[in-house]
């Protein structure tokens, strides 16, 4: 196991004991916009999301458990297609099919694909 596998475990176990698993992004750092530098430029918003990757790979493989997580955890209107990515991967490989994820949530009852589809069309950039 590499240093910074074990330094991600030891983040997981302290997450685990302090809230009975990882919290999500917008329920960890609340108040930080999603399309931020937080969040990709190595700081604790990026270090946050690879442990709650790792985790979320090896504690919620099945749809059903993590469509749970995620009604336990809604995820705002933001964070829509990286919660709806997160249950369906396969959906990620294809820019395309972002569209089709978000659906599939708002399906599931979580979030709303037309809401997403208009905060998508205001976001700059």
């Amino acid at each position: 196991m590499s240093r910074e596998e074990d330094m991600l475990d030891r983040e997981i176990e302290a997450a685990v004991r302090a809230h009975g698993h990882v919290r999500p992004p917008w329920i960890e750092f609340p108040g930080r916009p999603r399309f931020t530098s937080f969040w990709y430029v190595g700081g604790a918003g990026e270090w946050h999301l690879a442990v709650w990757l790792r985790w979320w790979q090896r504690h919620l493989a099945e749809e059903a458990a993590r469509l749970e997580y995620f009604r336990e955890h809604p995820p705002p209107t933001s964070w829509l297609d990286w919660a709806a990515t997160a249950v369906w991967p396969e959906l990620d490989e294809d820019g395309d099919a972002i569209d089709e994820a978000v659906r599939r949530l708002a399906a599931a009852g979580l979030g709303s694909f037309e809401r997403w589809c208009a905060w998508m069309s205001e976001e700059p950039g």
